[in-house]
């Protein structure tokens, strides 16, 4: 066992707006050792008095936590995800990337494919050259990282068009 993954039930008195996932995460070396333990929306004390909920080992902890962080995505991210891997929610979270990595590549692909000119350098990836005429951070454009592209706005119809994109170049491959 590597993690452990402790879900608590919350109490009954907090309000609507502070129910969360209240868990623990244990993690442990190749012996068995605990080498750290974690909480989240949940203190010391609590996790000692709240009645446990579920009880999640290795791959199964590593499921609810990459769904837990994938839920937390806002719209715009989940958009860009599901177009680009429109397959994932199918996979296997224990095997995938962190959500974050995830939402960095799918951004990328998006920008490399599907960038329009970015609204602040106007495509050069130098905010220095094209309007400050400073250097700041070697003159790179802090809007689209340097690339001179930034993500389209992420219609139902251009959500459509890249996650076609990105099909039909899996199935070529």
């Amino acid at each position: 066992m590597k993690i452990k993954l402790t879900t608590y039930e919350p109490p009954a008195n907090l309000p609507a707006c502070c129910i969360c996932d209240f868990h623990t995460v244990e993690h442990y070396d190749e012996s068995g050792k605990m080498t750290g333990k974690s909480y989240c929306g949940i203190s010391v004390e609590g996790a000692n008095t709240y009645p446990i909920k579920a009880v999640y080992i290795d791959d199964d902890a590593k499921r609810f936590l990459w769904r837990q962080a994938y839920d937390r995505l806002d719209n715009t991210a989940r958009k860009a995800v599901l177009s680009v891997f429109p397959d994932i929610l199918e996979k296997d979270a224990a095997k995938l990337k962190t959500v974050n990595d995830i939402v960095r590549i799918a951004r990328l692909n998006i920008r490399k494919h599907f960038g329009e000119p970015c609204a602040r350098c106007g495509g050069s990836g130098s905010y220095a050259r094209s309007v400050a005429f400073t250097i700041v951070d070697d003159g790179i454009c802090h809007k689209c990282g340097g690339s001179g592209k930034q993500l389209p706005r992420l219609t139902d119809k251009k959500v459509a068009e890249i996650a076609k994109f990105f099909t039909e170049r899996r199935q070529s491959k």
